[in-house]
């Protein structure tokens, strides 16, 4: 009767209280803090949030998306400071630097979001202060992703990422490599295209 249990639980907590239920862990979603276990040290205490949030017609969002947003370990100009010393460094030992950011599902295809969770104002806020700071002031070598990816699924009309997974789909990773290949070599693509090879079916890391 175990399968019934689980069932009636969820469907008690959704329909009486609006929420999915919530389920004791002591591990971490894909090895990230904060995800189903103990949440990272950052010295801020970290807001009550969810290990997964449960967003409109079956999308799955991690936890951290918003927790950690709510409790930085430290600001985005600090931040950004940071990455323009790293590329400085690695330019003086003769190398090229290029830095990318792989935008979490939350800011590449927030449209299925619920109405409400916790962590929403501060994480909306944190989010928009950072992606703003990235594009006003990009540190050295900056290499933008979230404009093609946003790109990539208004022509297509779909998300790059999955739907029960943190991580990006096909689509998400082709525009990453084919973004990361024209910076390294402008023209390395010129001649190159995608063609399907069939389906495949996997889990999700957030079901």
């Amino acid at each position: 009767l175990r399968a019934d249990a689980v069932r009636g639980n969820v469907a008690l907590s959704e329909e009486v209280f609006g929420e999915p239920p919530a389920y004791a862990s002591d591990k971490s979603v894909t090895g990230i803090p904060g995800a189903g276990g103990p949440p990272a040290s950052s010295g801020a205490p970290a807001p009550a949030t969810d290990s997964v949030v449960q967003g409109r017609d079956g999308w799955l969002y991690l936890g951290s998306d918003f927790s950690l947003p709510c409790a930085p370990v430290a600001t985005v100009a600090d931040t950004l400071a940071r990455a323009d010393r790293l590329a400085r460094a690695v330019e003086a030992s003769g190398r090229r630097f290029v830095l990318t950011v792989a935008p979490n599902k939350s800011t590449a295809w927030p449209q299925q979001l619920p109405g409400a969770y916790r962590g929403k104002d501060c994480a909306a806020a944190r989010r928009a202060q950072f992606w703003a700071a990235l594009a006003n002031r990009p540190p050295r070598g900056y290499l933008d992703l979230l404009g093609p990816l946003r790109a990539a699924q208004d022509a297509a009309g779909q998300a790059v990422y999955s739907r029960i997974d943190t991580h990006w789909n096909e689509m998400g990773a082709t525009v990453y490599a084919w973004q990361l290949a024209e910076r390294l070599q402008p023209g390395l693509t010129r001649g190159t295209s995608l063609v399907a090879d069939g389906t495949t079916r996997r889990g999700g890391d957030l079901s």
